[in-house]
């Protein structure tokens, strides 16, 4: 039996992370999070079961106002060197994320090469500690088109008149610049079946100037802190339920999303499984999200539809936005390890 103190140590600390403040984001933001983990984290590279992910994610909200917001992820990580004899891992990856939003067509492309470092620590034959670290490189390129804008000089009084060149100075309606964001992790392993954990990130740490005008004025790119959490565990041989927490801050803005999936197995015979999962998250006075995953073996397909609850219903008709995703895992087949081998011969 699992030590008692083990689990209320676990809960003291997810509750202390979950407690911060409620700071009052300017990134992109996703429903289905955990899809993108590297998003929140560069320590979620390689925090798989496999070798090589592969996950791509595209969202379309608020297609209700006049010009929707479109953001489009991929990610690929692969763990590039295990050791057995200290239980560790080291896993790299790449990230990109595409997102268009408003009538100046804002664009932000984002592309990170994150590193990670886990290490598992055994605290018992029941339960493992796993700590992780992770560096995350990466370029941001944002750019602006103004075709579709309309300045106050442009009107002239009784009507608004497009052929009046604007008044405002736009010396590069594009650039690009480097980033960079660091990250931790720290989960529990209960006998290989139940885990939790919690993860910590900090992006934008080298003060980006993200301004479309030279009016010397520094303009830069909020540092975003991330804080994910999770909870899973089996209810019985087919049932599965796990917890999830997010929550950002970035400047005065914050976001707390939380909420639950159960997963029932449709086949679970080792590496051959089918499962379906469903399940709600809630993104805290915004949206209510219903969502709906199918796994088949390598495999993993999701869905997930938002429903505004904030004031801004009014605008969009209740409709926040929805989410397509899927995620693919390699795993390799290792040959086993026989010690003595014989020649079996047939007469």
């Amino acid at each position: 039996m699992v030590n008692t103190k083990h689990y209320i140590a676990s809960l003291v600390i997810l509750l202390s992370f979950l407690s911060i403040s409620n700071l009052h984001a300017q990134d992109i933001h996703y429903t289905q999070f955990t899809l993108q983990g590297m998003q929140q984290s560069p320590a979620f590279a390689g925090n798989f079961d496999g070798n090589h992910r592969f996950a791509t994610l595209y969202r379309n909200q608020w297609a209700t106002v006049s010009v929707p917001y479109n953001t489009l992820g991929f990610s690929y990580d692969v763990n590039i060197v295990e050791s057995k004899k200290f239980q560790s891992y080291f896993a790299a990856g790449g990230q990109s994320f595409f997102d268009q939003a408003g009538d100046g067509r804002l664009r932000t492309f984002y592309l990170q090469l994150p590193v990670s470092y886990s290490l598992f620590v055994p605290i018992n034959e029941k339960l493992n500690m796993k700590l992780g670290a992770g560096l995350g490189l990466a370029l941001v390129n944002k750019s602006l088109n103004t075709s579709q804008l309309q300045f106050d000089n442009q009107y002239t009084g009784d009507f608004f008149d497009p052929t009046i060149p604007i008044a405002e100075n736009f010396d590069n309606l594009q650039f690009t610049r480097p980033d960079l964001s660091i990250g931790s992790q720290i989960g529990l392993i209960i006998k290989e079946k139940t885990s939790l954990g919690m993860a910590f990130g900090l992006h934008h740490l080298n003060n980006i100037q993200e301004s479309f005008i030279d009016d010397g004025r520094s303009i830069q790119l909020a540092r975003r802190l991330a804080l994910p959490a999770y909870i899973q565990f089996p209810l019985t041989p087919q049932w599965e339920l796990r917890f999830d927490y997010l929550h950002q801050v970035q400047r005065t803005l914050s976001e707390h999303t939380f909420g639950a999936l159960a997963k029932y197995y449709l086949k679970n015979d080792g590496p051959a499984q089918t499962s379906i999962s469903f399940g709600s998250y809630y993104r805290w006075k915004d949206a209510i999200s219903g969502i709906v995953r199918y796994q088949k073996n390598n495999w993993l397909f999701a869905f997930s539809y938002d429903s505004n609850v904030s004031p801004l219903r009014a605008a969009t008709n209740s409709y926040g936005g929805i989410e397509i995703g899927a995620v693919y895992i390699i795993k390799k087949v290792e040959e086993p390890k026989i010690k003595y081998k014989r020649k079996c011969i047939v007469f």
